[in-house]
């Protein structure tokens, strides 16, 4: 367990934050939309102008240039369309399910007592993101949106418990599936790419997963 001591030994500063926060949000929105959707449009394009290695705050550029050869190895949105259904939605079995409780709960549920939990907490911290559907709130992509509110609005602390006890203890285990069975350089990418800035995140406020047993 945390003490209060580490989880207010965070070293984000305020020149790098809005970095981070539009990184987090960004892996958030990849993780949850379908490619083709037109919100993915503009953030497409300025990836494709700017290049990963101009602005993300966190690895190489050797590691960020390989992670955008693999962001853009296939463009044809139909098909990264169909991988993402198939990864995320169904109707099969999905390989790498998206949501926390899959892994935490012992039965494998979405809505499991983890999620209950992480409501909680995220009501307690006032952090609240609307979908518009009633849904787990422990999903991968919902995820990174609270760690980008949480550092948008310098509540490191927060942030520190979020990781620790909500986010770093599965996470890892979700992003390899996820690579394993991407099947297309995008999501084998993405998969990188996110599990790269959590790594960063944590070491550079200095929070380590807690040890919880996973059962997927």
């Amino acid at each position: 367990m945390l003490s209060t001591t580490d989880l207010m030994n965070s070293d984000i500063s305020a020149t790098e934050r809005p970095y981070i926060v539009a990184s987090l949000k960004m892996l958030g929105t990849l993780l949850r939309t379908q490619p083709s959707d037109d919100a993915l449009v503009p953030l497409f394009s300025m990836l494709k102008t700017q290049g990963l290695a101009a602005n993300w705050p966190f690895g190489s550029a050797q590691q960020l240039e390989h992670i955008q050869s693999c962001l853009f190895a296939t463009e044809d949105l139909h098909e990264l369309d169909a991988h993402w259904q198939r990864l995320f939605i169904g109707p099969h079995h999905l390989y790498a399910p998206p949501w926390g409780s899959v892994y935490l709960d012992k039965e494998n549920v979405i809505f499991g007592e983890s999620s209950i939990w992480l409501g909680s907490f995220l009501r307690e911290h006032g952090m609240f993101v609307d979908t518009g559907m009633h849904e787990p709130e422990d999903h991968i992509g919902l995820m990174f949106w609270y760690a980008a509110g949480f550092v948008e609005k310098e509540m490191d602390e927060a942030l520190c418990t979020l990781l620790a006890q909500h986010m770093l203890p599965w996470s890892a285990r979700y992003l390899a599936l996820l690579k394993e069975h991407a099947q297309v350089p995008f999501y084998e990418g993405l998969a990188e790419l996110a599990q790269l800035s959590l790594d960063s995140l944590a070491q550079r406020i200095h929070v380590q997963a807690q040890d919880l047993p996973l059962f997927f």
